[in-house]
């Protein structure tokens, strides 16, 4: 076994020489205008602004970026200095400023990210408006914004409206109809689509969370994603009414929100083919891993799946029974995937809910048909668990597949939180397993 320690922090170097400027010399107005609009991107677009002080060829340089940041930290700003401000409509200070930074700004815009902080919620909170009427000022804003911004070349987008409440705001349709479009990140808003066909020709990432999908009006609609190389669903709802093609899907990681979600509206897009998926990484509950499986049998899907990493991160749930888990389920699953090379468990949530397969090794059943299926998996090289905590589960999980799989090579296991009194036993019980593969070692991870 190969013990291996990787720290997470990173390693501060001793400075062995430092070269000072030279007196009067303005190293930072020397740098490209790429490099130095790469950088102020970062920042939120009111620390952009103060960068005029550092250089005189900085005095306008912010009022042309390609990239503006009107993250939380921008708009906690505005709410900290127009705190005294009454009255809320469309022209209320902060969409006043936002307006004015737009309509002033010179040249393309590339990437524009806005996050509506709980502290936007407060400010312009009154009796007379609810949490509604805010939610809908702030998406007549957005789409007023937007029409602005989809006619300037905009490749990337994201919006979040971090409010820890239930009404969401909507996000502009026209943001689907913007062919200059590469990136969107949707976090805690909702869609509806009112366009019967669109098409968005360079979008290659979507990352969709907390998004509230709402029935589109028209009855056909769909989203054509010729391009598209990357999805993430996260804890999504109604993911039934999004009905999107990506016929170049690479990468889809789904993290379901709980059963009776899953129940009703599904946990796939009704049309998305799954064909060319070469990693999937599913987070869910043990009912839910049980509906996704029963939707890779609908019409349409395929038998075998073009999938290389699998990641399978499976809780469960308080409505389930007690033995939740369906060990049948996760066969399948593998049996679908003949191409499988990276087989990742992975137990990153609360430990006392995380249930692994229960693999018994005394079901005669199900660990032939087990055998069965591992034999045909001639490309799964690497086996990984990932934070591990020694549970008896975990080993016995270990156990039966070390003992199923005659081809794997590498089984990496990433240590979560184990005393230390009780490592040394799980590492030595560990080497005792029986292999089918003569090849396999066995890295022991731990982390810091």
């Amino acid at each position: 076994m190969h013990i291996v320690e990787r720290s997470t922090s990173i390693p501060v170097n001793r400075v062995e020489n430092i070269y000072m400027a030279v007196a009067g010399e303005d190293r930072i107005s020397e740098l490209p205008v790429g490099i130095l609009d790469n950088i102020l991107g970062f920042l939120p677009i009111q620390e952009a602004a103060r960068t005029v002080i550092l250089s005189s060829s900085w005095k306008d340089i912010w009022f042309s970026l390609t990239k503006l940041n009107l993250g939380y930290g921008f708009f906690d700003y505005l709410c900290l200095k127009y705190s005294g401000a009454e009255g809320l409509n469309s022209e209320s200070p902060i969409f006043d400023v936002i307006n004015k930074i737009l309509m002033r700004h010179n040249g393309p815009i590339h990437k524009i990210v806005f996050e509506f902080s709980g502290e936007v919620l407060e400010f312009i909170s009154s009796e007379e408006f609810d949490f509604e009427d805010i939610a809908n000022l702030i998406s007549d804003n957005l789409n007023r914004w937007f029409l602005l911004l989809t006619q300037n070349g905009v490749e990337e987008i994201g919006i979040s409206y971090y409010m820890d409440i239930e009404v969401r705001c909507r996000v502009p349709n026209c943001i689907f109809s913007c062919p200059t479009r590469k990136r969107l990140k949707l976090d805690n808003v909702s869609v509806e689509l009112i366009n019967a066909y669109c098409v968005l020709p360079n979008v290659t990432s979507l990352f969709l969370q907390y998004v509230d999908f709402k029935p589109s009006t028209c009855s056909d609609y769909v989203v054509y994603l010729p391009i598209l190389e990357g999805l993430t669903f996260v804890k999504c709802y109604k993911i039934f009414y999004f009905n999107i093609v990506a016929p170049k899907l690479g990468s889809l990681e789904i993290i379901l929100p709980c059963c009776d979600y899953c129940k009703e509206f599904g946990v796939l897009p009704p049309n998305l083919d799954l064909r060319s998926i070469s990693s999937l990484n599913l987070e869910c509950s043990t009912c839910c891993f049980k509906v996704f499986i029963e939707e890779l049998n609908r019409v349409g899907q395929p038998f075998a799946l073009n999938v290389e990493r699998l990641k399978l991160c499976i809780s469960s749930d308080n409505i389930c029974l007690p033995d939740i888990i369906n060990s049948s389920a996760f066969i399948h699953l593998l049996r679908v995937c003949p191409k499988l090379c990276e087989l990742d468990i992975c137990d990153q949530l609360d430990i006392y809910d995380v249930e692994f397969l229960r693999l018994n090794r005394k079901d005669f059943v199900l660990m032939e048909e087990l055998s069965s299926v591992a034999r045909t998996l001639k490309m799964l090289h690497t086996l990984k668990f990932s934070y591990f905590h020694g549970l008896g589960s975990e080993m016995q999980c270990i156990k039966v597949l070390l003992s199923c799989f005659p081809v794997i090579e590498k089984v990496v296991i990433v240590r979560g939180w184990i005393h230390s009194d009780e490592e040394f036993k799980i590492t030595q019980e560990l080497l005792r397993f029986p292999r089918a593969s003569e090849k396999v070692e066995i890295f022991y991870i731990l982390e810091y």
